[in-house]
């Protein structure tokens, strides 16, 4: 059966999502009478998803294309909502339309970039952050290198590999590299910098007394950056064990914490830094790729680079931490010649905004290569003609039920192509569905899944109140892959001093906590989250973006208003 078609409509400033089932298999092969005479009229067609992608029969400027794609109801151009969607695109532009370039309904317009038809999907996949995420004028620090040659302030923080999947000489090595890039970028231009390593436990990785030294601040000069070095070589060398199973997800979780945190934080202390743009080296040689990928992505900071090294042929790879994704990835069979990765890398970080364009256009429409390895998106100026994806989504009319009562003889969780689970077991008419997107607590908490069906209901963050429910959810949650976290409906109140349940649920009975939770007072983590590797509860940083674990009461009477809009359908 093909996927069910989604209705978002703008109510109380909220998103009410309203989904209905087509009664046949969804045919894209329709007529569209606006579409006569224009780059669309003969447009070949391919169901991706919910969305029935059109591509123009010849090449057309992207203004041209755009407005005969919008006179058709329902139509826009191609909106892309993350990674699977981008691999299936391409894959229809390959096999399907066997065309090589296609526009996208992303656009730059003299200072921002944004979807064309107002989407607010975060997703994106670019080439160069040079239009999205302009370079910063440089700092007005002075040095001794040519006025030609000054760079950007820079905070710099290189990450090394000391984890099972490393060797303490590899480890050793990663320092050393971290020691000629940092001299090499020092005498260009203003750079502070931090070095620390993952993996490596000696006992006293979580001792408040050691974190400074641990994960350090930022060195003003290269004497105090080198003393950050020996003392990690020394911590190395008097036995560290290189044996930590949660150390790549530890790894990105303390970069966010201590280097990338709001300079305002209390509870993990952000590293002071001078500079507002951020430049992060992260060497690893892990082999298992669903640790990595699972654990792998970085909330990134405006035009702050995130150069990944994947060491060893056998190494995971780390196309989908680096910043921009996949664009700043490295992988090296081993660390034989560091003279050329420090020239490497530090192009990368100090790219000097390259541009295709003699004189940088005020709007730019981006397109996509079928052949590109990467599934990189590309700037063009928009009177350019290339073929062009247009995308309809179609809705049909069901009634909806004319009573809210439960038949104890079927599940109570409408639509059936929502894939809801309902556990007969709990004794109770919950709906609980883990979301697709990541999101942080506040906007999960005004909105749980908004890309998935709810007929009539407002999903809310999940309140547990049992040891079985708890274990109905663990075993949703094992059932999405590469997922550390997620969101519960779990929050701490300052106004009564202890957390309560946001869905107003006033049953504590049941808590889950980890040893040493929860964590209070904790200025910006009062938000709590489920941990799959151990099962427990966390209070944690607001601000992370999680999937997010939601629910309604079947049972709970529903939003008049919005099933009357529903009915007007």
């Amino acid at each position: 059966m093909r996927p069910t078609q989604i209705l978002f409509i703008g109510l109380f400033s909220l998103p009410f999502v309203l989904c209905v089932e087509p009664d046949e298999e969804l045919q894209c092969n329709i007529s569209h009478d606006e579409w006569k005479g224009s780059p669309l009229e003969n447009a070949e067609y391919r169901l991706v998803g919910d969305k029935c992608i059109y591509i123009t029969s010849e090449n057309s400027d992207w203004n041209t294309a755009n407005d005969a794609c919008t006179k058709s109801a329902n139509s826009s151009a191609l909106v892309i909502w993350n990674w699977e969607e981008n691999q299936a695109i391409q894959k229809a532009m390959k096999e399907k339309f066997n065309v090589e370039e296609a526009y996208l309904g992303f656009v730059y317009n003299n200072t921002k970039c944004y979807w064309s038809n107002g989407d607010t999907s975060s997703y994106e996949h670019l080439s160069t952050s040079e239009f999205c995420y302009p370079t910063p004028p440089p700092a007005t620090v002075k040095t001794t290198s040519d006025p030609s040659k000054q760079r950007v302030g820079t905070s710099l923080v290189i990450i090394a590999d000391s984890s099972k999947y490393s060797t303490k000489a590899l480890t050793s090595i990663e320092l050393n590299f971290a020691s000629m890039l940092a001299k090499h970028i020092s005498d260009r231009g203003p750079v502070e910098m931090a070095t620390y390593f993952y993996g490596c436990n000696n006992g006293n990785e979580g001792d408040p007394s050691v974190v400074d030294a641990w994960y350090p601040g930022y060195a003003q000069n290269m004497n105090d950056f080198q003393n950050q070095i020996n003392y990690l070589l020394g911590v190395s060398k008097e036995g560290c064990q290189m044996d930590s199973p949660l150390s790549f997800y530890r790894m990105i979780q303390t970069l966010q914490y201590y280097y990338y945190g709001p300079q305002s934080a209390t509870v993990f202390p952000p590293r002071r830094r001078n500079y507002g743009r951020i430049a992060v080296v992260i060497f690893s040689s892990n082999t298992n790729s669903s640790e990595v990928i699972g654990n792998s992505p970085i909330n990134p900071v405006p035009n702050s680079p995130v150069i990944t090294i994947s060491v060893g042929n056998s190494a995971a790879s780390l196309g989908s931490t680096s910043v921009p994704q996949n664009s700043n990835y490295i992988r090296l069979a081993d660390l034989s010649n560091l003279t050329a990765l420090v020239e490497q890398v530090d192009a990368r970080i100090f790219s000097s905004s390259f541009s295709m364009f003699d004189t940088l256009p005020e709007e730019l429409c981006w397109f996509m290569k079928a052949s590109d390895p990467n599934g990189d998106w590309y700037p063009s100026p928009c009177s350019e003609e290339k073929r062009f994806l247009c995308q309809t989504i179609k809705y049909d009319y069901i009634p909806p039920p004319t009573e809210n009562t439960l038949d104890e003889r079927v599940l109570p969780c409408e639509p059936r192509t929502a894939n809801l689970s309902y556990f007969l077991d709990l004794g109770n008419t919950r709906c609980y569905k883990i979301s697709t997107t990541k999101r942080n607590f506040s906007d999960a908490e005004q909105n749980c899944f908004p890309d998935s069906c709810v007929i009539r209901h407002s999903p809310q963050l999940v309140s547990i109140t049992s040891e079985l429910e708890m274990s109905k959810l663990d075993t949703m949650a094992a059932g999405v892959p590469n997922e550390a976290m997620f969101w519960i409906g779990l929050k701490f109140d300052n106004a009564v001093k202890k957390f309560t349940w946001v869905d107003g649920s006033t049953d504590m009975s049941y808590d889950n906590w980890r040893k040493g939770y929860p964590r209070i007072p904790c200025d910006g983590c009062e938000c709590v989250a489920y941990v799959v590797n151990d099962g427990y509860w966390i209070n944690t940083d607001c601000s992370l973006e999680l999937r997010t674990i939601c629910y309604f009461d079947a049972l709970k009477p529903v939003d008049t208003t919005a099933t009357a809009l529903y009915e007007e359908l």
